[in-house]
């Protein structure tokens, strides 16, 4: 059962400005330390508006930094943002596909923020736009997306370059896909895109469904990680935008692929610039989030898969996890994982080799090759990926997966 409390919160609600709310879980993790980022938060509800958030004590700035220079979509084989799967590249075209809807000409300016690689921009020119433009914090992704012939810029909502954009410089649609849940001053955010975007124009914004979590439930506390401090529906997206000159077009649920086996709740709405007298203000109280997250923690506390852990514990032997991504940020700091006897951690990704969690090194998987115990599969996407690795890697290790695996 979730026990519940209020608190004063130290980052007020970034909808409503309201300060008092429900604390509906407490986060840990062990974080590298070059990521400068809380290493534990609560969860809360605003008590105003029903908004779920991590209540962090980073600040704007950090978050800026962290995805300046640890941006975990610079490889491009590891992550989303780039058209290198049949997966990632048909979610990118369903995006292209909803902003037709709303956008009928061809030669409209379009701004993506976040553009990571290039997925979505890519998948924008083969639906038939000409006139396309990506901002990205991290310098490689941008030096990505300018050789495929797009026009790219260093920066972010915040950034000196996208502030100082003229009058001319304004857009008719601008896209926030899966990046809203990553800021911190979303208020702020949303005002500085709406004096870069033209009368008239519109505004794409594409988030995780946090009233769905339960429903797409993968490994424990999947969705609560250091990155991810927003939790949207559509009826928060409302609360947020009906506040400024912006008229309600159109939203959506739908599902997306986070790798090749796991779909991935998302919800996407659009909204129209419009003049200071055409909106009205409204904040409206709904609790779909809250309670869908509650059921998601119950679920995340009962999840049997990490009693694997106890064995190991308890007959220390020397182990090796693979996996260094959220999922094991949060299992070394909250659960029998950081009581094993790991030797080291191995990860695919080469951004993340020889960073340290925990005092533990991150090496790469051929440093499997001298290991003789068992290996230890935390990944909370790519279990199926790396037990295929494994298998061609010719090693006879006994695996343990932490997660149930989808066949």
């Amino acid at each position: 059962m979730v026990i519940l409390t209020e608190k004063i919160i130290f980052r007020i609600c970034p909808i409503c400005l309201h300060n008092l709310g429900e604390v509906l879980h407490t986060q840990h993790f062990i974080i590298p330390i070059d990521y400068k980022l809380n290493e534990s938060y609560d969860l809360v509800c605003c008590k105003n508006c029903g908004f779920c958030y991590a209540d962090v004590k980073a600040s704007q700035n950090d978050y800026d930094v962290f995805y300046t220079e640890c941006s975990k979509y610079i490889d491009k084989k590891v992550s989303s943002g780039v058209n290198f799967t049949a997966w990632d590249k048909e979610r990118f075209k369903e995006v292209a596909r909803n902003i037709s809807g709303v956008l009928v000409k061809r030669k409209a300016k379009i701004l993506d923020i976040g553009c990571a690689n290039g997925g979505l921009l890519a998948a924008l020119k083969e639906a038939g736009y000409e006139n396309l433009v990506g901002i990205d914090p991290a310098h490689e992704c941008v030096s990505n997306v300018k050789k495929q012939g797009f026009e790219a810029y260093i920066g972010g909502i915040f950034s000196e370059f996208f502030l100082a954009l003229s009058e001319k410089e304004k857009f008719d649609c601008i896209i926030l896909s899966h990046v809203l849940e990553h800021v911190y001053d979303i208020r702020i955010a949303v005002k500085n895109i709406l004096t870069k975007l033209k009368m008239g124009g519109v505004l794409y914004i594409e988030v995780p469904d946090a009233s769905r979590y339960k429903d797409f439930y993968k490994v424990p506390y999947y969705y609560f990680d250091y990155e991810h401090i927003n939790h949207f529906d559509e009826h928060a997206l409302e609360n947020l935008l009906s506040q400024f000159s912006f008229k309600y077009l159109i939203s959506s649920k739908k599902e997306i692929s986070a790798s090749s086996t796991d779909s991935y709740p998302a919800v996407y709405v659009v909204y129209k610039k419009v003049s200071s007298q055409d909106y009205q203000r409204r904040i409206m109280f709904s609790p779909a989030v809250r309670d869908n997250i509650i059921k998601y923690i119950q679920l995340s506390r009962d999840d049997p898969v990490l009693n694997q852990l106890e064995k190991l514990v308890d007959s220390q032997e020397t182990i090796v996890v693979w996996g260094a991504g959220s999922y094991t940020t949060r299992l070394l700091s909250d659960t029998l994982l950081g009581k094993c006897n790991i030797a080291f951690l191995v990860d695919n990704d080469p951004n993340k080799q020889s960073l340290m969690l925990n005092k533990l090194e991150v090496c790469s998987p051929e440093r499997l090759k001298a290991h003789r115990g068992p290996i230890v599969i935390s990944s909370a996407l790519f279990s199926n990926e790396i037990l295929q690795d494994i298998k061609k890697m010719g090693l006879g290790n006994k695996v343990f997966v932490l997660r149930q695996l989808n066949s």
